[in-house]
């Protein structure tokens, strides 16, 4: 079982966000408040609209918080933009760039040599089953393989903290369960603080440590569920007694929700 350090890595304190509709000021979060340690996988699931994706936002420093505080472990709350991976719901391929170009494109923007960065990327490629198809552009692809590319080019920025869109939302479902399977090692090899946003429950247990389940708009937290399930995970165990009832207590809260 991996081992986690109890040190916070991110910090969460009653975060608010307004944004402008019609002339009018809509609350899309509202004082929203946890911890992750580091090291740590969480996950964070919620209907559409309640503003997982905007926290994401937020955490990464895009976009700012209307009220509430973001504290992060060693970088300074105004300097996080550009110190935190961040895989949003597209994979955002270039098309007219090969698997390795696309793969270096955050190394090449925070100033890395083009032949620096390809050394790099080919250093770990075999991890993430692309070995081969470097020269191969985006549309030779298939659905997994772009993810996996995808999540190459967030590891690469080799930043510890990574934030995770719905990487999966565009797969299949047996495709799914093999990407999180993939994504559990990966994480385990890595050693990265992990914040996964999903619509997908079975998706959100398997993977995470602590899972927080999301209001409807304004999103404010409903629950938190502990994943108290021993790793490694074996695809088997979404059908066990113990992860079925946690499944039946998400569910619960957001059809109440």
């Amino acid at each position: 079982m991996k081992n986690k350090n109890s040190n916070t890595k991110i910090q969460l304190k009653s975060i608010s966000k307004y944004f402008k509709v019609e002339g009018r000021n809509k609350l899309v979060l509202d004082r929203v408040s946890f911890d992750v340690k580091e090291g740590e996988l969480v996950g964070i699931v919620g209907p559409s609209g309640c503003g997982k994706s905007t926290l994401l936002n937020i955490i990464a420093g895009l976009i700012e918080q209307d009220k509430g505080a973001v504290k992060i472990s060693a970088i300074p709350w105004e300097k996080r933009l550009g110190r935190i991976s961040y895989m949003q719901q597209k994979d955002l391929l270039f098309p007219w760039r090969s698997v390795l170009d696309n793969a270096i494109l955050g190394l090449e923007i925070n100033g890395m040599f083009r032949d620096d960065a390809r050394q790099k990327a080919i250093g770990i490629i075999d991890t993430f089953g692309l070995r081969g198809f470097e020269n191969q552009y985006p549309f030779t692809l298939s659905g997994g393989m772009r993810q996996r590319l995808a999540f190459l080019r967030t590891v690469l920025l080799d930043q510890d903290i990574l934030l995770l869109d719905e990487p999966f939302g565009a797969l299949d479902n047996f495709t799914r369960v093999k990407m999180r399977e993939w994504l559990q090692s990966l994480w385990e090899s890595f050693n990265k603080t992990i914040i996964l946003v999903t619509h997908d429950i079975d998706e959100a247990l398997f993977l995470s440590d602590r899972v927080y389940v999301f209001s409807k708009r304004p999103g404010r937290i409903a629950l938190e569920q502990v994943v108290n399930l021993k790793r490694p995970r074996d695809r088997k165990i979404v059908i066990s007694q113990r992860f079925m009832k946690m499944k039946k207590r998400l569910l619960e809260r957001l059809f109440y929700e």
